[in-house]
């Protein structure tokens, strides 16, 4: 069996783990020059969760094999950086993928289009398409030339990071927001790398997620390395004084401090901070435009929820701007396919929906998940899967854990007769 696998971060990683265990001929397409260039791209960040959390049974037993010590990702107190989970984990099985025989890792190769032979969308409805082979065109982003493979399964695990939401209000971009969008960082900046950038500038801050926090908190620890120059953050939320809902005795305790700082920091409790660090909070607000005033400066218009009379608008000027607004799917690979999408989400609809039906159940936590089972991850498109972020379309509540047993769910479809 001919199987493309479309991303090489941990899920997809850990599906050519599984796939070269059963002997299907694998090629892994990685748009990046690094295999997980997005896990690359926010190693300075720690995750929330410990290293058992984000390793998989098959990942071990390969490294194990591969004579690599494993004792540290059985551990319940050590938590990886996004470093240590390329260096440790995802760079050996890489190793292993490319020594296999079975599989062909392909870096800096982006996938741009899934055809399912010569049928188009509205042809051969559902079962009828299955046993014709999906092709997958891709680029060599080293030369610009392109490229096509023929495959019997393809599977999406290209994810979301890195394809943020629009800042405006509704979703929809903020007036000039087009204009000025390559000024905009859209993930977690490396803050203590990029130091000479915010040091001594203004940044505004535009999120309340995991994300956001987690800016403000390297901005928080510049500042605290920085003495004698100021840090200077305008943090934009469209919710009021305690932005984040703690979870009633975490067990990620690295959640709950940044949690708790958050809402420290949105009520104007600075305790704890260097004095250098000066934060402005604006509460119930969204972006209503932006513009550039001069080659180093953007201009904001915040305009307030109208919860009590009209809207009302402030002016903000800041050198940097951090959009830690969430991320969305880009879904244009698999606009020839027959994928059937949720209209609120934009995930596999099978699975937005039973994740939606499961959503009352998790208490806000989104550790008591549970992946939802191998049917759900079925689509239309026979034999074409999206597991991992991805599968989770604009929802930030996934977990690596969730994606390694979507990876069983899919092994256990393909195997079946």
């Amino acid at each position: 069996m001919r199987v493309c696998v479309l991303g090489s971060g941990p899920i997809g990683i850990d599906f050519a783990v599984n796939a070269v265990a059963r002997g299907f001929h694998v090629t892994l397409l990685e748009r990046g020059a690094s295999i997980a260039q997005n896990v690359c791209d926010w190693q300075h960040v720690q995750l929330f969760s410990p290293w058992h959390m984000n390793v998989s049974k098959q990942g071990k037993q390969v490294l194990e094999g591969m004579g690599r010590d494993i004792t540290v990702f059985d551990s319940e107190t050590v938590y990886p950086s996004g470093k240590e989970l390329v260096d440790t984990y995802l760079h050996p099985l890489a190793e292993y993928l490319r020594k296999s025989g079975h599989c062909d890792v392909q870096t800096s190769t982006e996938a741009i289009a899934i055809g399912r032979g010569h049928f188009l969308k509205g042809q051969a409805i559902g079962s009828k398409r299955k046993g014709t082979p999906f092709t997958v065109q891709y680029k060599f982003l080293h030369d610009g030339s392109y490229g096509k493979l023929v495959a019997d399964v393809v599977v999406d695990a290209t994810g979301t990071y890195g394809n943020g939401n629009w800042l405006g209000a509704g979703g929809i971009p903020a007036l000039g927001e087009q204009d000025v969008t390559m000024k905009i960082t859209r993930d977690i900046p490396n803050v203590l790398e990029l130091r000479n950038r915010f040091l001594g500038h203004s940044t505004a801050v535009v999120g309340s997620g995991a994300s956001a926090i987690t800016t403000l908190n390297a901005l928080k620890d510049l500042a605290s390395q920085n003495g004698e120059a100021t840090v200077e953050v305008h943090w934009i939320t469209r919710h009021g004084d305690s932005p984040y809902k703690r979870v009633e005795n975490d067990p990620l305790p690295q959640r709950d401090r940044l949690a708790v700082l958050g809402n420290e920091l949105a009520k104007g409790d600075s305790a704890g901070c260097p004095s250098n660090f000066k934060l402005t909070y604006h509460g119930h607000q969204h972006l209503h435009s932006i513009r550039q005033v001069d080659p180093n400066t953007l201009e904001m218009d915040l305009e307030s929820d109208p919860v009590e009379g009209d809207a009302k608008y402030s002016k903000i000027q800041a050198h940097n701007v951090v959009a830690n607004v969430g991320y969305r799917p880009c879904t244009d690979l698999h606009r020839e396919l027959q994928v059937h999408q949720c209209y609120a989400t934009e995930g596999p609809m099978k699975l937005a929906a039973a994740l939606m039906a499961a959503s009352g159940d998790a208490s806000g936590d989104c550790l008591q998940q549970v992946a939802p089972g191998a049917q759900t991850m079925l689509n239309p498109e026979p034999d074409f899967f999206v597991i991992g972020m991805k599968a989770y379309g604009r929802s930030s509540a996934f977990l690596m854990r969730i994606g390694f047993e979507q990876v069983a769910s899919v092994m256990e479809l393909i195997d079946a007769p």
